[in-house]
């Protein structure tokens, strides 16, 4: 039986200066580009199907 689990990020990142908004832009577009799905700003998600694919993707956000 195969189990897939859904992996969700939630970020709050300070956005006041333009060096804070730079970084938050990159983090955003890190995330949408290594296949996570915007679910609503500042929460995006993507399906693993497998604990060592999460484990995997949980490495490169942290």
């Amino acid at each position: 039986m195969s189990k897939f689990m859904r992996m969700l990020v939630f970020f709050d990142l300070p956005v006041t200066k333009k060096k804070e908004r730079k970084a938050a832009t990159a983090f955003r577009n890190f995330l949408l580009k290594d296949g996570y799905h915007m679910i609503q700003f500042s929460i995006y998600g993507r399906v693993c199907l497998a604990i060592e694919k999460y484990n995997f993707w949980q490495s490169k956000i942290q």
